[in-house]
């Protein structure tokens, strides 16, 4: 089914438009690939396209949905950055007070990572308005956003620190992870206010498997 974007909307008589916008925010929220593939666009070269997963895509997005710890070793340029990026899209828009965590190895690249995220938000709200959460009024920066449903995400560097201060966490995204104690300095500061965590680790050196 194609997207549902504005100029389908008005097609449809007024009562009509409620009835097809509620369907549609329906089936997004109970079909996280439907809306990532639908509704969610990446940077190709100078424009944005709809974000077709690849395979291994899709098994990270089972992954992440079946185990509360994920550890993914790979090669670069396989779009998981992005697909996480995209996955966090879908979480925090469907879920309120969803607290997201991104840990890189640097300030500047936790920084970038979010930015990943946002952009693909304020893409959503352009063409979605009614589909996309919001940002809220005064809390939108370069290290955190939160959203009008008071989901928000938080990029810090890898330090003794991160993860600490954020009660009720949910999911916790670790990127380029340096070292293993870097990751029990992240889960030790937050699992203790947290009923789950989900950590996606990228480009781990260690053969590490993740707890199933």
């Amino acid at each position: 089914m194609p997207a549902l974007t504005k100029e389908i909307l008005l097609t449809f008589p007024i009562e009509q438009r409620r009835i097809e916008v509620a369907k549609e925010y329906a089936k997004c929220m109970l079909d996280g690939k439907y809306f990532i593939e639908t509704y969610v666009t990446v940077e190709a070269g100078p424009n944005r396209i709809p974000f077709i997963l690849y395979p291994h895509q899709v098994e990270a997005y089972e992954a992440y949905e079946k185990y509360s710890n994920n550890i993914s070793m790979k090669t670069r340029q396989m779009g998981f950055t992005s697909f996480t990026s995209a996955y966090v899209v879908k979480e925090i828009n469907f879920n309120s007070n969803y607290k997201t965590l991104l840990v890189s190895k640097t300030m500047n690249d936790a920084k970038a990572f979010l930015k990943t995220i946002n952009d693909m938000i304020v893409e959503g709200i352009k063409d979605y308005p009614w589909l996309f959460s919001k940002f809220k009024e005064g809390f939108n920066n370069r290290e955190s956003f939160t959203l009008i449903n008071e989901s928000y995400v938080k990029a810090e560097s890898t330090n003794s620190e991160a993860g600490r201060g954020i009660p009720g966490l949910k999911l916790c995204v670790i990127d380029e992870c340096i070292d293993f104690q870097s990751v029990i300095n992240v889960k030790n500061n937050s699992i203790e206010k947290t009923t789950q965590i989900g950590t996606y680790f990228n480009s781990l050196k260690n053969d590490l498997k993740g707890n199933k």
